[in-house]
């Protein structure tokens, strides 16, 4: 999503601009694309653009525990400092430090990169399509939500079967979960 700010660059300190934002951005980890919806404003400061607001984004993944596929939806709030490449007055060239989100020549801000950033930290380390989701059976695989199969686990083997046998004996307490 460009943005072009270069009369918002003449205006005065604290000069702001509203936008509502309806774009689509690739969605981390895959080549599908996933909304970003909300609003922003965009304002001028001493070095340059200050853009800020508040963001909801959609995506999809896989639940962790079973791998069906799941939609979630995250918010965010939006804070970066834009510094411009070229003075829109003097059309001289600032100082900008590595890492900083920059004007480009043309007096546009890209919010493309921002967007994806703030989604990509706020996306779920864990995605789960229900709290209780009982997950796949270790050996056949079986959708253990959707019926249950009839595979014995082998407990010896399973690196909590010390803990389990600590349970049943009584000697720890705890809930399973």
């Amino acid at each position: 999503m460009l943005v072009n700010v270069a009369q918002l660059l003449k205006e005065p300190v604290g000069s702001t601009r509203v936008v509502n934002v309806n774009e689509y951005i690739n969605n981390i980890g895959t080549e599908q694309k996933q909304s970003v919806k909300g609003e922003i404003s965009i304002i001028r400061i001493d070095k340059g653009i200050l853009v800020e607001g508040r963001l909801s984004t959609t995506g999809q993944g896989n639940c962790a525990r079973c791998l069906k596929p799941v939609d979630y939806t995250c918010q965010f709030d939006i804070e970066e400092e834009f510094i411009p490449t070229i003075d829109v007055n003097t059309r001289s060239v600032p100082e900008i430090k590595d890492g900083s989100f920059t004007i480009d020549s043309h007096h546009n801000i890209d919010l493309s990169e921002l967007f994806y950033q703030y989604a990509a930290m706020t996306k779920p380390m864990k995605t789960l399509c229900k709290e209780d989701c009982a997950g796949i059976c270790p050996v056949c695989g079986q959708n253990l939500n959707e019926k249950t199969c009839n595979c014995i686990l082998n407990d010896e083997k399973s690196p909590w079967a010390k803990l389990k046998k600590l349970k049943k004996e009584g000697k720890i307490n705890g809930s399973s979960s």
